[in-house]
């Protein structure tokens, strides 16, 4: 998960994002606020309690509310209006839902959001950030973009109204959630349903695109124009709703391809998440609409999913094995030492305290697609040279120790990367 998490900072910071670093508690009211009292999230799945002072208080069941919160209350979000900032944040999640194959009540989550860019640009170079980390984890040719436009609040509203007459027509077919959806104004949650029951009502439905403003419907299409200039390959899903109120305009899901247990994942198939929600600044007490726009994805999605593509059955970057020749402590500390150095100067070294045979050392160190072997004995220690074998060929020569780090670098530079 470690590396999972590595990709995205290094794909993150590599767009101008910073780390950002938000509370596991946080009061009830903002997610209340924030993600609509009509969602699963805070109708059926939040964890709460109240403190001694009899505050309500809620585990995050998820990281967009907290960070705008923490933006708002910031230097660069205490007004109306802004330079785009942007941040990445990882960390666990909490929710209270049916434990399946990668969903779990206290999950890892990797981010972005992005407060302050409201153009369809900004739109497709988050979303093209997304696609770069999934790329950097291994897994994006696993996956297919899902992507659909909730227009603005003019044809949400427009919407809402033509989908919740339709569903009322068939309100007796539905599910008992979607349903309960129908009858607390929730409609467009109906969409995201994966009641067998609700499908083919939902295929029939009135599409939202018919009730998309001309401005919305132009920026939808400079999004997906803009993405296919960026070589983001997509698909439109008019479906597609997402499950939180707060999302506007552009909206998108990558799956795994496939769906179902085609993606390895079961019928949860979604392994990374977003959209846009410039109102939600507004209902948070900043200012009446933030343009604002971020994703998230669940590690243990993502690391199912990358296991099953072994996506990191190698390591991510040639490394050396520095190796002791003897179970002997003056060998084994020199060897640690050298590790230590080559790890100091930015080289993946690895180091087995237990030793053994060489030759098994050797073996192991092959295996594991290291570049080079570095070999401390009882002959090296009396020299003051250190053995270096170049696994791929097995040729090996004797260099001095002082020269080690040059000679490392160069073979390690050498070397193509995985």
């Amino acid at each position: 998960m470690r590396r999972i998490v590595a990709a995205g900072s290094r794909a993150a910071e590599l767009y101008g994002y910073g780390e950002v670093r938000t509370p596991l508690l946080e009061q009830e009211a903002l997610f209340s606020r924030a993600l609509g009292l009509g969602t699963d999230v805070v109708s059926k799945e939040m964890y709460t309690l109240d403190d001694r002072n009899g505050k309500r208080l809620a585990l995050r069941p998820e990281a967009t509310a907290g960070v705008l919160r923490a933006f708002l209350a910031s230097e660069h979000g205490g007004g109306a209006q802004h330079e785009p900032q942007r941040y990445w944040y990882h960390g666990p999640m909490f929710r209270y839902e049916r434990p399946q194959r990668g969903r779990y009540r206290q999950f890892e989550q990797f981010g972005v959001e992005c407060f302050g860019s409201g153009g369809a640009l900004a739109d497709a170079e988050v979303i093209a950030l997304a696609a770069q980390f999934l790329r950097d984890v291994g897994v994006l040719g696993g996956t297919t973009l899902r992507i659909n436009s909730l227009g603005d609040a003019a044809s949400q509203q427009a919407y809402r109204a033509v989908l919740g007459a339709y569903f009322e027509q068939h309100a007796a077919a539905l599910s008992e959630t979607s349903r309960e959806r129908l009858q607390r104004g929730s409609v467009l949650r109906i969409l995201d349903s994966k009641s067998e029951a609700d499908r083919a009502l939902v295929e029939r439905a009135p599409k939202l695109a018919a009730s998309l403003t001309a401005e919305s419907s132009e920026r939808f299409g400079a999004v997906v124009a803009a993405l296919g200039a960026l070589g983001v390959e997509l698909e439109v899903d008019e479906t597609l709703v997402r499950g939180l109120d707060y999302y506007c305009h552009t909206v998108f899901e990558f799956v795994g391809s496939g769906g179902g247990e085609g993606s390895g994942l079961g019928t949860q198939d979604a392994v990374l998440g977003g959209g846009r929600y410039d109102g939600l600044s507004a209902a948070l007490g900043g200012p009446d609409e933030l343009p604002s726009i971020g994703w998230s994805a669940g590690l243990e999605r993502l690391l199912l999913m990358a296991s099953e593509l072994d996506a990191f059955a190698a390591p991510a970057e040639p490394h050396v094995a520095v190796l002791a020749a003897s179970a002997n402590g003056t060998q084994q500390s020199s060897a640690l030492a050298l590790a230590t150095e080559l790890r100091r100067a930015g080289i993946a070294a690895a180091w087995r305290p237990d030793g053994g045979k060489l030759g098994k050392q050797l073996s192991r160190a092959s295996a594991s697609d290291a570049v080079l072997a570095l070999i401390v004995g009882a002959d090296e220690l009396r020299a003051g040279t250190v053995t270096l074998k170049l696994l791929g060929t097995g040729e090996q020569c004797s260099v001095e120790r002082g020269a080690v780090l040059e000679h490392v670098s160069a073979a390690v530079g050498a070397a193509p990367t995985t």
